[in-house]
């Protein structure tokens, strides 16, 4: 079993709204803007993923990152000029790519106490 810590970062598109955590197809919480939150026991071979509305992130799977405590970064794809002029493109055609998740594990798990 692993240990799954998501991160999200502080930024403007979706400030107000929390993003849904689905492990292995089933909700299974919410990660507020700018928050840290924490999954025990959570099988080698899930799948993660992070859903907002209709617009979704890609899927992480944890089997292929071979580590015990994963860390993963949550921010939107659609920031600073590309909110302002191709927000609707990327709710509309891009919704399966509006959340970016990526793997940020570390060695040191101080790190994951930082403020973003």
């Amino acid at each position: 079993m692993a240990k799954l810590t998501i991160k999200r970062q502080n930024t403007y598109p979706d400030l107000l709204r929390n993003y849904q955590v689905i492990i292995n197809n089933k909700i299974v919480g919410q990660v507020a803007n700018n928050s840290i939150v924490e999954f025990d026991n959570i099988p080698y071979n899930a799948t993660v993923q992070l859903k907002i509305d209709w617009c979704y992130s890609n899927i992480v799977q944890l089997n292929q990152l071979n580590e015990n405590n994963v860390i993963l970064l949550a921010t939107p794809s659609c920031t600073g000029f590309k909110f302002i002029f191709f927000y609707l493109f990327y709710i509309t055609f891009l919704r399966k790519k509006y959340i970016v998740l990526k793997n940020i594990t570390c060695s040191n798990n101080a790190d994951i106490q930082k403020p973003l």
